[in-house]
């Protein structure tokens, strides 16, 4: 997909062309919302489509609080952390949803508080 190959260049150019890296990584992430959108907008959602785009968030996740903690290594540990929790909390979401024959992990009614709190923040 277009979307990894715009996150693995911004990672590979994080240390030597920080602005190239920045335009990457936020195309990457404005190309996730808008094919979502477009996807439900033509009712072409699908669960493999679910799954595949969950997937490339944890990936563009996961590597950019990588670069970021080898930037500020001192925090690393955090950086890593939050990967964990990300990673934790979306699969036990997609399996909630995937069980619960929702198309989306998004569409899921969620019975976690916490949960609920974190997937309405990464859509401000």
């Amino acid at each position: 997909s277009f979307r990894v190959a715009l996150c693995l260049l911004s990672f590979y150019t994080c240390k030597t062309n920080q602005i190239l890296a920045a335009v990457c990584y936020a195309l990457s992430q404005i190309l996730d919302a808008l094919d979502g959108k477009l996807a439900r907008m033509f009712n072409q959602s699908t669960r493999f489509g679910a799954v595949f785009d969950m997937v490339i968030d944890r990936f563009s996740v996961a590597g950019f609080l990588a670069v970021l903690s080898q930037i500020y290594s001192e925090y690393s540990f955090w950086f890593i952390l939050c990967i964990v929790i990300d990673f934790s909390g979306h699969w036990f979401q997609m399996s909630a949803s995937l069980n619960s024959r929702e198309e989306s992990h998004k569409r899921a009614r969620n019975y976690n508080v916490i949960v609920d709190i974190y997937l309405s923040l990464i859509h401000i």
